[in-house]
């Protein structure tokens, strides 16, 4: 694809000039490069409607800029929005993170566009780390088969329901307080104090994982923050009831900041990862008794690659590589909705 901007009717076009192709292309815009495999996966159910579907980041992606003719560079959700709408079709898309710009009018200045969704799909939870992570994606890893302990269970269920139980508040008193200095923000008066979605991050970091007390950290950790942030209840109590009224506590980790989600379920997946991998380290030198050191070593060696698969961070990878989504989640089935929707 050229390195200069296109708009989405010159590349629809480009497929006059590939020699076979009977198909359009299509460049889908997205925020980080880690945010690739997510959304491959999403826009796998138009492949068909294509001759190649190219997934970029600003930073790998032929020249964009706003519609005042400014080069965008950068990751982000912001650069992205600023892309001159003119060049977007069905040929040329934005694919970001919804954050809260579904729940709170006004929250950016994009809000409306995103809403609208001309040529711009977003996810249908906070970020694409809330539809990578839940119950049944953590349990079906590929690092789980890389290691060969398929039938190896883990409490995953009972883990994001106690960590939803201890942020559930929090998070809904982002979005309330957030919702209330919108007015305040418009006419430019003093703003009310906000419990912000940098700060719970912050203090789920503080956070650590014990398989044997993490119910208890966790509920020690939300007797905390939110005696630290009880004053808020009062200033934001009516935009309070209307959240607690639209969003039900089982579905808080699909409202969480996904970083923030990710952060706490890596300090799981770690966990379990670094025992899971010992077992399968002893059971590769237990088949290999009475051989001699090199040929012990060799076998780890070759255990390690087939579990790491040439990546410095194979927990990270195994999430974000999105291999484990299961595609008739309802979540994923409105994302692919969307992306129907906007080439028919």
């Amino acid at each position: 694809m050229s390195k200069v901007e296109l708009t989405s009717k010159e590349i629809e076009d480009s497929q006059y000039f590939i020699k076979g192709a009977k198909k359009p292309e299509l460049l889908v815009l997205v925020e980080d490069e880690q945010d690739i495999p997510f959304w491959d996966k999403m826009f796998g159910c138009v492949s068909d409607k294509y001759f190649r579907i190219h997934i970029h980041s600003l930073q790998t992606a032929p020249l964009q800029s706003n519609k005042g003719g400014k080069r965008l560079i950068g990751t982000g959700k912001e650069n992205l929005m600023n892309v001159n709408p003119d060049t977007l079709g069905k040929s040329k898309m934005i694919a970001v993170d919804a954050d809260y710009d579904l729940l709170i009018d006004d929250y950016h200045l994009y809000t409306k566009r995103l809403r609208e969704g001309n040529f711009i799909v977003h996810t249908e939870y906070y970020a694409i780390e809330n539809h990578l992570i839940d119950k049944n994606t953590l349990r079906t890893l590929d690092i789980w088969k890389r290691i060969g302990l398929d039938n190896v269970e883990h409490p995953w269920e009972d883990v994001l329901n106690s960590f939803g139980e201890a942020v559930c508040h929090s998070v809904k008193l982002c979005i309330a307080s957030d919702t209330h200095r919108i007015p305040e923000l418009k006419v430019g008066c003093s703003l009310s104090p906000k419990l912000s979605i940098d700060t719970v991050r912050s203090e789920v970091k503080k956070l650590s994982f014990n398989p044997s007390t993490y119910k208890e950290d966790n509920s020690n950790w939300k007797t905390s923050i939110e005696a630290t942030y009880s004053g808020l209840d009062e200033i934001c109590s009516k935009e309070l009831t209307k959240v607690d009224a639209e969003i039900a506590d089982a579905d808080i980790l699909h409202y969480l900041q996904g970083h923030t989600l990710y952060d706490y379920v890596e300090k799981v997946v770690r966990h379990y990862f670094s025992i899971d991998y010992k077992v399968a380290e002893d059971k590769c030198k237990n088949a290999l008794v009475g051989s001699d050191g090199m040929t012990i070593g060799n076998a780890i060696a070759d255990l390690k690659r087939s579990i790491w698969q040439g990546k410095q961070d194979c927990v990270h990878d195994s999430i974000y590589n999105a291999n484990a989504i299961d595609l008739a989640d309802s979540g994923i089935v409105g994302i692919q909705n969307q992306i129907e929707a906007q080439i028919n």
